[in-house]
């Protein structure tokens, strides 16, 4: 194992066994509410960790400062990742460096279909007809790159998506330049906007969002895990997952040269036109869609490309209501960044219930 897989991997550990290095500092600070009335909260924070909650909520400050304690387990060497997190029962809101950006890989196709119908409610031509359910489901269900792209292009591709991101208040999610939606750029606070505006009905309508929730709730089971960890027994978890493989600097630039110079090549990003799977259409990148032959499923020509691995969704019970993301990037393979984010998911979920 090389020195970057050696590192994430002891991140890993270190999240999912509890020892860490000595915590940050912390700090409170109460926060009066604004002239047009409103709860007092307070703000505590260590390190790259802040929450706010209620200041007169014994529950929600036992959160927030369970999550605040935390903070050395968020601090591990070489994992890079962000996460944010709102309880719908108390009013915590806790991030950690939330405002890193990420590529998105195929959590953007949760704003996507955000996107496709909050236009249909803005126009009354529009119908959300038996094809663009189909297209809706296999895009969200099992993260069908062909039917997200048919979306993508129905809602107008870079300029439709940037009108529903704008409504949302999402204004630090960037489309790629040259229209590939899994090079989208994100933050960990944006997702959360995302989340919250579709839990709380706020950008698109109280049935659009039982609808896309729903769907959130019926994804493939391979495909299951992230936010999912931790979860209390019985909860309801709607997530969506993205997995990508970057390829490294070094061979955008150049190919390995212990490559023949004849030998065959492909886009970053995507696999060997050789393996027996089905190729992506040309541009986007290579994640998500399990393919048949599992065992050639990620191979990469590139022995130093790295993982993105994404989760958002929400997560309800009897006692529980809460919106979580966490984004990472840098991981040395997708199950390394599939753990990372496990972890973190595990850490993040333990606090809030205490």
């Amino acid at each position: 194992m090389n020195r970057r897989g050696w590192g994430i991997s002891c991140a890993a550990a270190l999240l999912l066994c509890g020892c860490a290095a000595p915590q940050s500092e912390e700090t409170v600070q109460t926060v009066d509410p604004p002239a047009g009335g409103g709860e007092t909260t307070v703000v505590i924070s260590s390190g790259e960790v802040s929450c706010e909650a209620p200041a007169d909520d014994s529950e929600a400050r036992g959160q927030a400062e369970r999550l605040v304690a935390a903070e050395p387990r968020f601090t591990a060497d070489e994992a890079h990742f962000s996460f944010a997190v709102h309880d719908y029962e108390t009013g915590v809101l806790c991030s950690y460096q939330p405002a890193d950006a990420y590529e998105t890989a195929s959590i953007i196709k949760v704003a996507t279909l955000a996107t496709l119908l909050w236009q249909i409610e803005q126009s009354p031509d529009l119908m959300f007809d038996e094809n663009l359910q189909a297209l809706a489901e296999q895009a969200i269900t099992v993260s069908d790159n062909d039917a997200q792209e048919e979306l993508w292009q129905f809602i107008g591709g870079e300029a439709g998506i940037r009108e529903f991101l704008d409504a949302a208040g999402m204004t630090d999610t960037l489309t790629d330049g040259e229209g590939t939606w899994g090079l989208t750029m994100t933050t960990a606070d944006d997702q959360l906007r995302l989340m919250d505006g579709i839990v709380n009905a706020e950008v698109i309508s109280a049935s659009d969002s039982d609808y896309l929730l729903g769907l959130m709730r019926q994804i493939d089971t391979e495909q299951v895990w992230g936010v999912s960890e931790g979860a209390p027994l019985g909860a309801l978890v709607a997530l969506k997952n993205g997995w990508l493989d970057d390829p490294s600097d070094e061979w955008v630039s150049d190919p390995s040269p212990e490559q023949p110079a004849d030998a065959p090549t492909a886009t970053p990003g995507q696999p060997d036109e050789d393996e027996d799977m089905t190729p992506l259409d040309e541009g986007e990148p290579y994640e998500d869609e399990p393919y048949e032959d599992d065992e050639s499923y990620g191979e990469q020509i590139d022995p130093n490309a790295t993982w993105t691995n994404n989760s958002i969704g929400y997560v309800s019970g009897i006692d529980q209501s809460y919106s979580l993301v966490i984004l990472s990037d840098g991981n040395a393979t997708d199950e390394q960044g599939r753990a990372v984010v496990g972890s973190v998911s595990e850490t993040v979920t333990q606090a809030l219930i205490g």
